[in-house]
């Protein structure tokens, strides 16, 4: 595997090295004891995230998303490998990172099966309530709803229930930021013009990978800051800048 490469965005994956395994175990215990960073056990442990990519390269998941989770599974084997037990890192490791990138795979195809003429269904329905709340001042009731978008009950929540909830863009999201996520996307817009972005702010989101999705998620809608991000997601706090600022970009494109 050693000459084998993959296209992975900012790596060279021909020239990965991996360390034996005793220089592994030395290294994870001095992290563990307190005495060395975890940057350098992760960079020369990354063929272990290669191998197990390799086995997800027909999968419908961009390759770099897919070794980003795979570090993050790498990530979480070294805070939780018990060096008192006699094992092999990698034979601890590969079954973490296979295991976060299967549930990255599995809950991206669970959203590719929702159709897209639910999702259309869902942003013209919320589209609907919100001119009705302009006009009317109040929420829409659910037979206006069925009656317009020739649909009964069960089927108004199935739809809505395709996306995930979303706040109005006039909310402020970050406790440490006085703005709204409309700010952080697009500037001089008026109310009605909020109104329809609405529907591209979901559009926006859904766009994202799971990790931009949360990393999204815990900035804006529960205000932690990017050093609070980091610390939950085991990352450094440059990398959820990075992530934040690639996944700000990506919504951009839909308004």
């Amino acid at each position: 595997m050693s000459n084998y490469k993959v296209n992975i965005t900012g790596i060279d994956t021909s020239k990965l090295k991996t360390w034996p395994s005793n220089k592994t175990l030395e290294a994870i215990k001095e992290y563990q004891d307190g005495k060395k960073s975890m940057d350098d056990i992760v960079l020369n442990n990354l063929k272990l995230v290669l191998a197990s990519v390799q086995e997800f390269k027909q999968s419908k998941s961009n390759l770099d998303d897919l070794f980003e989770v795979g570090v993050l599974g790498l990530i979480k084997a070294i805070n939780n490998f018990d060096l008192t037990k006699n094992v092999m890192f990698s034979t601890y490791a590969v079954p973490m990172i296979k295991g976060e990138i299967k549930r990255y795979v599995r809950e991206n195809q669970s959203i590719y099966k929702i159709s897209r003429q639910l999702k259309e269904q869902a942003y013209e329905i919320m589209n609907l309530q919100d001119q009705y709340q302009l006009e009317h001042g109040e929420q829409a009731p659910i037979d206006y709803i069925c009656e317009k978008m020739n649909m009964n009950g069960f089927e108004v929540k199935e739809a809505l229930d395709s996306l995930s909830a979303v706040s109005s863009l006039s909310d402020q999201l970050s406790n440490d930021l006085d703005i709204s996520l409309s700010d952080t996307i697009s500037d001089d817009i008026d109310y009605k013009e909020k109104l329809n972005n609405r529907i591209s702010l979901q559009k926006g989101l859904d766009s994202l990978n799971d990790l931009e999705y949360r990393i999204i998620r815990k900035r804006y809608y529960d205000g932690l800051t990017q050093m609070e991000v980091a610390k939950e997601f085991s990352i450094s706090q440059a990398q959820v800048s990075r992530i934040e600022k690639g996944a700000l970009s990506s919504m951009r494109k839909y308004f």
